[in-house]
């Protein structure tokens, strides 16, 4: 494969290397927020914050590796190896950003129904308990990630399939036939629906009882931040449909943008998200920017206030 035959696929995935670079940098402040104290005693801004790091490397992951193997038109034949373990990894990554997101939308609606149940799994052990509640998606990755063939980046197509050799070779009736990616996102399809109606229920039953109040501060933003992690799932569930569909229809160009930049609209949502949507993250920016400025003019005062002062 010469660089030539790559070349179509380049200027797409600049681009794409160009969104990425700037999602990446949205996450920034929200990771500072994040960290501050008032929010890192709470589980939900700790599994925030562990998904974003967990997109930025993922960002940093797909812009440098997708960009550098789309320029030199490198194909799975010619380095089977460096193929096979970036497609581990970044279908290992699907697995646990999906599996933390599920973990966060079930801790988004038991503390809106059952708060005192929300704080015996989730608020008792701080980041502790934090940490072992990533057990499971690592485990569920890493398991996973070895039962069955992993997503192969093909530079002439400009996204990721399951057969390594799509476009130059025979191809091979294997990879299009279901495997582990397909049945596990069937499972979070049908998965998430479900966990989101039995809430709604849930929470009608509760307000028809007067066991909840809509109108309570507490639930207003326990609520704002559950509208939150449901876009992150929205947006996950039509990627990774996305990435099934365009298997069985490999020569579709628009399929396969289509999925690529679905897949980067997913890992920079989640900061822009944030920033719009989550009244306490954008308060502690707000307090940031408001010490930076009070430390500039403190470093340099006003020259025409010390003009009339020496006159």
């Amino acid at each position: 494969m010469s660089v030539g035959e790559a070349a179509p696929s380049v200027a797409k995935r600049r681009e794409g290397g160009c969104s990425r670079a700037r999602a990446e940098l949205c996450y920034v402040p929200c990771i500072y927020a994040m960290l501050q104290k008032s929010l890192r005693k709470k589980f939900v801004y700790n599994q925030m914050m562990l998904m974003c790091f967990s997109e930025m490397m993922n960002i940093v992951m797909h812009a440098i590796v997708t960009g550098i193997e789309s320029i030199y038109g490198d194909v799975y034949c010619l380095s089977p190896k460096r193929f096979y373990w970036f497609g581990v990894i970044e279908l290992g990554s699907a697995y646990v950003q999906s599996v933390m997101l599920a973990i966060l939308a079930f801790n988004r609606c038991l503390i809106l129904i059952k708060p005192r149940m929300a704080d015996t799994l989730f608020g008792q052990y701080g980041w502790v308990g934090t940490l072992l509640w990533q057990i499971p998606p690592f485990a569920i990755a890493f398991l996973l990630s070895w039962a069955g063939p992993p997503i192969i980046f093909n530079p002439m197509k400009g996204s990721q399939y399951f057969n390594p050799h799509l476009g130059y070779l025979p191809d091979n009736e294997y990879y299009h036939t279901p495997h582990i990616f397909s049945y596990y996102v069937s499972c979070f399809i049908f998965a998430v629906p479900v966990l989101y109606l039995s809430f709604g229920i849930c929470l009608i039953r509760l307000i028809e009882q007067n066991s909840l109040h809509m109108n309570s501060k507490r639930v207003r933003k326990e609520t704002s931040t559950f509208i939150q992690v449901f876009i992150g799932c929205v947006l996950l569930f039509f990627s990774c449909v996305g990435y099934i569909i365009q298997q069985q229809f490999p020569d579709a160009e628009w399929l396969a943008l289509g999925s690529t930049y679905g897949y980067i609209l997913f890992q920079g949502s989640s900061a822009i998200t944030y920033l719009t949507l989550n009244r306490s993250i954008r308060q502690e920016i707000v307090l940031l920017f408001d010490r930076f400025s009070k430390g500039v003019h403190k470093n340099y005062p006003d020259k025409s206030a010390t003009t009339r002062n020496n006159t």
